[in-house]
């Protein structure tokens, strides 16, 4: 009998490897990657830039994209989303003011009441020094990154890993996996294999 879909979405802050997990599922298990289209934003090359207009932007792009992983989820697809959409909040807390967040989180939450929830979310984390000394400067040097890698501070850093883990430490809307990625390689096949008994995939 084939196997239901399944969504999984990948949540975490930056460097910790949510594309490179991505990938990973999507190469060696088949899943279906629904990427984030971040160079599609209209507000990215405003100077100014438009911190406010531009999160509305992603949010709108993510529920659309859990849209369509549940459509896909209906024809037995498996499904992992590198985004989420509550991660519009930790990223627009670090660049707006109280006013215009409180307008995107009443949207953020007003939306997703609508939306069909992952099956699973994978929460990557790790020491803020650790993604900004060791993943960030591996980034840095090899190029495989965005240029803004370079002027990415560590501050920054420990402020989206601060409201990651207010956010996802006490998720509870959907199971969710936490998972050390300075202690586990999720790179190696046996992390996969581990993974794919937890999830059944």
């Amino acid at each position: 009998m084939k196997k239901k879909g399944i969504i999984i979405a990948l949540v975490g802050p930056h460097y910790a490897g949510k594309s490179t997990l991505s990938t990973i599922l999507q190469k060696k298990k088949k899943f279906i990657q629904q990427e984030e289209d971040w160079w599609k934003d209209p507000f990215r090359q405003t100077e100014p830039r438009d911190y406010f207009r531009s999160q509305v932007w992603y949010v709108l792009q993510r529920a659309e994209k859990m849209i369509e992983a549940q459509a896909l989820k209906n024809k037995d697809i498996d499904v992992v989303l590198d985004s989420f959409i509550y991660s519009t909040l930790i990223f627009g807390r670090t660049k707006l003011n109280d006013v215009d967040f409180k307008v995107l989180e009443d949207l953020c939450n007003s939306i997703s009441r609508l939306l069909p929830k992952p099956d699973y979310v994978i929460y990557l984390h790790a020491r803020p020094e650790f993604l900004y000394n060791t993943r960030r400067m591996q980034r840095v040097k090899d190029g495989s990154g965005p240029k803004s890698d370079v002027n990415t501070s560590l501050e920054w850093i420990k402020d989206i890993c601060e409201l990651h883990s207010h956010y996802f430490d006490t998720w509870n809307q959907t199971p969710i996996l936490k998972i050390n990625v300075e202690k586990i390689d999720i790179t190696s096949s046996s992390f996969l294999k581990d993974l794919s008994k937890k999830i059944s995939f």
